[in-house]
């Protein structure tokens, strides 16, 4: 590897690093009390958009590593990695918005995040940090509406609006079944 390249490995590296730092004093923090006013969010790029997923989810981001395929599996189940020998059903957040297959890239992470007691991946083009966002910001879509079983509603980000992902919604295979 060249030296660019592997300045920007370690950069990226250490991004991701100072993100599960960030997570650990806030899950510590949470521990000593509860802010309800507020929800910490690890803010992500899915295509053109921003998307967010609730920080207390979140374990860490990791680099797209290869991806062992699933056979038969939708679009945007594109496989799953084995992270210290437990295996990882990963989601293409993109895939699952659009219902289209994308080629993953070298540049792809993948933010792994618990529900229940079961471990998630979830493939975005970048995770680029920790938003807090009010509880009063968050903006509910109506029923119906497109991507609402996967939204828990909209959200500032910066100049832009996200939508804050349903983990839970977004990885359910229960129509692969």
């Amino acid at each position: 590897m060249d030296r660019p390249s592997a300045n920007s490995a370690i950069r990226g590296e250490l991004d991701k690093l100072q993100l599960r730092v960030h997570a650990l004093q806030l899950q510590l923090e949470r521990l000593e009390g509860v802010d309800r006013d507020h929800l910490e969010v690890v803010t992500c790029l899915a295509g053109d958009q921003t998307v967010a997923v609730p920080l207390e989810f979140v374990e860490r981001v990791v680099l797209v590593p290869a991806l062992l395929p699933l056979p038969d599996a939708p679009a945007w189940l594109p496989g799953c990695l084995v992270l210290a020998g437990e295996p990882i059903a990963v989601t293409d957040v993109t895939a699952r918005l659009s219902g289209k297959r994308r080629e993953i890239s070298i540049s792809d992470v993948v933010v792994i995040a618990r529900v229940d007691d079961k471990r998630v991946g979830l493939l975005v083009q970048d995770a680029s940090g920790v938003w807090n966002v009010a509880r009063s910001e968050i903006n509910k879509l109506a029923d119906g509406a497109s991507h609402a079983r996967f939204v828990l509603g909209l959200i500032p980000v910066q100049d832009r609006v996200g939508m804050l992902l349903s983990v839970r919604a977004v990885t359910t295979v229960d129509e692969i079944r």
